[in-house]
């Protein structure tokens, strides 16, 4: 049996193994959703989007869609924005007009309701859609309002969030010494909090900091952690993306070998989960950032 092969058939069985945390999550309230009915059955649907965000988008739109349906036919508010909102998450940068579209739709419901927690999700998605067209100003404008409410409710976790998405459009701008700062108070506040998934997209943000500013020991260390943790936690998008960033590295370095090596385990995860918007980042070589969406 060749190398190629021999690596295709371990990351199958890595996938096989590490996505079962997650799947028995689902599993466990899809049982319930065939119990349930009116709000509670609105809800589920909304935890499985949520939840099939990090195993299939596909998934996870076909559950939102559910849940708005139901929310709209049963006149509940609450659940039609949360349906709305897993929608534009479920199209940032999959189709960034829907998922302003969808997102903005969350907003008004939940501005209606004076949820003050969801406003700050609804802005700060839509922070993430206008950085990732390139849209820096409204961006920042968004996330700076999300920050804001975060602080006021006292919501540390997502106070975090802001942080980073914050330096992400400190990054696009090249202001990189203030884009660490926020990325390093959101990795204390996630450290604090025992956040794996959240300490992995810092890292890797931080990561590709240091990468970009020539210091390759420095990404290397960081990019490696966030790949040991999202293999560790069973996020396959993340752990593709890791992967991803170590190959940059070694492209940079010249080293065409581990390069390819990483491309190609990134490669073949995305494939797996079918996520097109992999294979695009990998075709077009793009760096990339990763924002929190919650």
């Amino acid at each position: 049996m060749n190398s190629i092969v021999k690596n295709s058939l371990l990351i199958l069985l890595l996938i096989s193994k590490l996505i079962l945390s997650q799947q028995s999550a689902a599993d466990s309230l899809k049982n319930e959703l065939d119990k349930s009915q009116g709000q509670r059955k609105v809800d589920l649907l909304n935890e499985l989007s949520d939840i099939y965000q990090y195993i299939n988008t596909g998934t996870a739109i076909n559950y939102a869609e559910a849940s708005v349906n139901l929310a709209a036919s049963i006149n509940y508010k609450k659940g039609l924005a949360n349906g709305y909102g897993s929608l534009g998450y479920c199209y940032v940068n999959l189709d960034n007009k829907k998922a302003l579209t969808y997102t903005k739709k969350a907003l008004s419901i939940r501005t209606e309701l004076n949820d003050e927690a969801g406003i700050a999700t609804s802005n700060n998605v839509i922070g993430v859609i206008y950085y990732y067209t390139g849209d820096y100003l409204n961006s920042i404008d968004y996330h700076l309002k999300a920050l804001s409410m975060r602080e006021k409710i006292g919501d540390q976790g997502r106070v975090a969030t802001s942080y980073n998405n914050i330096a992400l459009v400190h990054i696009a701008i090249e202001n990189y010494e203030t884009a660490l700062d926020y990325l390093e108070k959101a990795l204390a506040i996630r450290i604090k909090n025992g956040s794996k998934r959240g300490i992995a997209i810092i890292k890797d943000n931080i990561g590709d900091i240091h990468s970009k500013m020539g210091e390759y020991d420095e990404a290397f260390k960081y990019f490696t952690d966030a790949l040991a943790i999202n293999k560790e936690i069973g996020n396959k998008k993340s752990e593709a993306y890791s992967s991803y960033n170590i190959a940059n590295v070694y492209q940079k370095l010249n080293d065409t070998t581990n390069a390819i090596k990483y491309y190609n385990i990134a490669l073949d995860i995305y494939t797996q989960l079918d996520e097109k918007m992999g294979y695009q980042m990998l075709k077009m070589d793009w760096p990339g950032y990763i924002m929190n969406l919650v």
